[in-house]
């Protein structure tokens, strides 16, 4: 040990130099550390950036381009009302082919037809015709204003 006076331990120039050192060497470590800290944070910061500008783009793209989300939902709406408009004209069409072929083989069906489309009528039947009315004139009565 080294010499003290008092009690204490005399501080020689060496032990003096030697924490100096120490000293400087954290300070030099804690300037370091911040520096690469900041790097750090900087190239963090630059590559968040730059991955946004690269995915921004594809993500607009993604949603409103030519086949983006957009154009999907437009594309389904609209098969969707196809597919409904089809499934109406196979019933129409249904219902023709079951209409052709009762006037194919239905007595009944082919008198119904020539008494509506033909103004046929039997032996003994009443016919009452009733005027037509004029287009240009309203079904309805309307007051006059006097």
């Amino acid at each position: 040990m080294g010499p003290s006076i008092g009690g204490r331990k005399k501080v020689t120039d060496a032990g003096m130099v030697g924490a100096l050192r120490s000293a400087a060497q954290q300070a030099l470590a804690e300037i370091w550390t911040s520096s690469k800290s900041l790097a750090y944070r900087a190239r963090r910061r630059a590559a968040t950036v730059a991955l946004i500008a690269c995915t921004a783009p594809l993500a607009y793209h993604a949603v409103f381009g030519h086949n983006g989300a957009l154009a999907y939902h437009r594309e389904k709406v609209e098969s969707q009302r196809l597919a409904d408009e089809i499934k109406d004209l196979q019933q129409q069409n249904a219902a023709k082919q079951q209409n052709i072929q009762a006037l194919r083989t239905d007595p009944k069906a082919i008198e119904r037809e020539a008494r509506e489309q033909l103004h046929y009528a039997r032996p003994n039947d009443v016919v009452i015709t009733l005027p037509q009315q004029k287009p240009d004139q309203p079904q309805t009565a309307v007051a006059q204003k006097r």
